[in-house]
């Protein structure tokens, strides 16, 4: 898997997770109540730029426990939380890996959010929230810019990778669904 698409879906999945902890935070609480009972679909557009490179693009994320589903920019990516499929539909080519090996597992980093991050201030944006979190260990993400409709519903995250490459992320549309059959 290329190095590009390494940092998308680690933004991409840290977006997910990284908003969802923190301590006195109700609307980040709200938002985990969502993801812990439901099947979470999250449309976006990214931006990363990354060692100098500017790439664009729009995808669409599911999550569900251990297990999520990504598409969009001529990949498609599928977790069950023991293996990861990884399509690329543009080169034609087809990668199955093992859970582990560097893939992050969106239930994993959600139950050790508290551990990975703190929330370093709060200030209100329209009828929403802003956050900043940074990493109290390494996890690939040094900060995170988290921005929290009223709903509890995400409405874009900045992420800094530890490496100093940068990941924006604008979400299109959030739901939340009830919880589907294993594997989605």
């Amino acid at each position: 898997m290329n190095q590009t698409l390494k940092y998308l879906i680690t933004g991409l999945l840290v977006f997910l997770s990284v908003s969802l902890y923190s301590q006195n935070a109700s609307l980040l609480e709200r938002l985990y109540e969502g993801f812990a009972s439901h099947c979470v679909v999250i449309d976006c557009e990214f931006t990363m730029n990354t060692d100098g490179a500017l790439a664009k693009g729009k995808c669409k994320v599911e999550v569900q426990g251990d297990s999520f589903i990504m598409t969009g920019s001529g990949i498609d990516i599928f977790c069950d939380g023991k293996s990861v499929w990884t399509l690329d539909n543009d080169a034609k080519e087809a990668y199955i890996e093992p859970f582990g090996d560097g893939v992050f597992n969106p239930a994993r980093i959600f139950s050790d959010m508290q551990k990975l991050s703190s929330v370093v201030s709060s200030s209100a944006v329209g009828n929403g929230m802003k956050y900043e979190l940074t990493a109290r260990q390494t996890c690939g993400i040094s900060r995170a810019v988290l921005t929290i409709g009223a709903d509890a519903l995400l409405k874009s995250a900045d992420f800094t990778l530890d490496d100093g490459n940068v990941i924006s992320i604008n979400v299109l549309t959030m739901e939340n669904y009830p919880l589907k059959n294993k594997g989605h």
